[in-house]
């Protein structure tokens, strides 16, 4: 499972982000979607930020899910499923709002290398992907590279594309709501 997690050869970029192209960030070099034509096969979309902070900080942040619900408001609820301390293979099933709809999910911890690596496998009713942060010291704090890929399952691959622009729209600040929890919590 964690193959699907590691680095691999990047795509062309299918297009840049920018305000004139679907509205989905106010700047256009921090967001990307990468990927194969939007009607088939899964889509990446890059995020990239600096945050104050250790790596282990912001990895303890990230491994928190008492904390998810405080940097991630689409999250409405979190049901633990895997007892004891978050590790590799760690499971929740998750609700959370996608515009006007509601979806659940179940997540697995598929990567975890505490303070440097940490990818989340994804399984819901329409859609399955993967979310991966990894972390490197830079000086001044950490830099944080947030990569996540979904693609529809069944009928729902068709839209595939759709859905990874809604993700985008909602999830381009998702660095910067996971800065504020960090710093926040200092």
């Amino acid at each position: 499972m964690s193959s699907l997690l590691t680095p691999g050869p990047m795509r062309r970029p299918r297009h840049q982000s920018s305000p004139a192209i679907g509205g989905l960030t106010k700047d256009p070099s921090a967001v990307g979607l990468i990927g194969p034509n939007s009607l088939d096969g899964p889509m990446s979309f890059t995020r990239t930020a600096v945050i104050r902070a250790t790596p282990e900080r912001v990895f303890s942040v990230l491994a928190d899910l008492g904390q998810t619900k405080q940097w991630m408001p689409a999250v409405q609820n979190i049901d633990n499923v895997t007892p004891g301390p978050f590790r590799l293979g760690t499971a929740w099933k998750e609700t959370r709002k996608a515009g006007k709809r509601t979806m659940e999910s179940a997540i697995q911890v598929a990567l975890y290398r505490p303070p440097s690596q940490l990818g989340l496998q994804v399984n819901g009713r329409a859609m399955k992907g993967q979310m991966t942060f990894t972390l490197a010291p830079k000086e001044g704090g950490t830099e944080v590279h947030y990569a996540a890929q979904m693609s529809g399952k069944g009928l729902f691959r068709l839209v595939s594309g759709m859905m990874n622009r809604m993700m985008a729209e909602e999830d381009h600040d998702i660095l910067d709501r996971l800065r504020g929890q960090v710093e926040r919590g200092r």
